[in-house]
């Protein structure tokens, strides 16, 4: 995949996490969320080091992992606990935005699958129907090439950008609505 619709569903995941929790700033969840499910990419990092891309330290591999998004999840929910948030909802909702990352990748038409029950096994997985278009090298995702595939995917995942939008712009909206007139703040003014 192309990343954005890690993005998107990342944010879509921000937002269902501030509609659970009633989060105070529901854009900055939205937007943690998708920086979280695009987490697992990071490895990508390790073909500029010469790191093999089909060995489990390689693109799709550990950092795809389920154990790795549980990972996460734990340290978030340490941090949580530690900044005294609740840790629980924190952790349920970190391991889904990075978990989604492996899941959707076995739906793309190209590369191999994720090694999606590290440390168990380094077999890799891919669903039988892939229908998300992907790019095959670094070179191709910062080319013209990969614009149709940027479109696809952005139509195909378009649907969990709108309903973080629209968590969104319904908090913010919400949050400027006129007093009720029983209200008692209105009675101060």
């Amino acid at each position: 995949m192309a990343s954005i619709g890690h993005l998107m569903v990342g944010s879509a995941v921000g937002a269902a996490y501030a509609q659970d929790t009633d989060a105070p700033r529901p854009r900055l969840a939205i937007c943690g969320f998708a920086l979280l499910g695009l987490l697992p990419d990071l490895d990508l990092l390790g073909e500029a080091f010469g790191v093999s891309p089909d060995g489990p330290l390689g693109h799709r591999g550990v950092t795809h992992s389920l154990f790795f998004a549980a990972a996460v999840a734990l340290l978030v929910a340490l941090v949580a606990w530690w900044r005294r948030a609740r840790p629980g909802p924190m952790a349920l909702w970190t391991f889904l935005a990075v978990g989604s990352h492996g899941i959707l990748d076995m739906l793309s038409s190209q590369g191999h699958g994720p090694m999606l029950f590290w440390p168990f096994t380094t077999e890799t997985w891919l669903f039988a129907w892939r229908p998300v278009p992907g790019v095959t090298t670094a070179a191709e995702y910062f080319s013209l090439h990969a614009i149709p595939t940027f479109l696809a995917e952005a139509a195909i995942f378009s649907p969990f950008l709108l309903y973080a939008l629209w968590v969104a712009f319904r908090r913010t909206q919400r949050q400027h609505l006129p007093l009720a007139i029983g209200d008692r703040r209105a009675r101060r003014m």
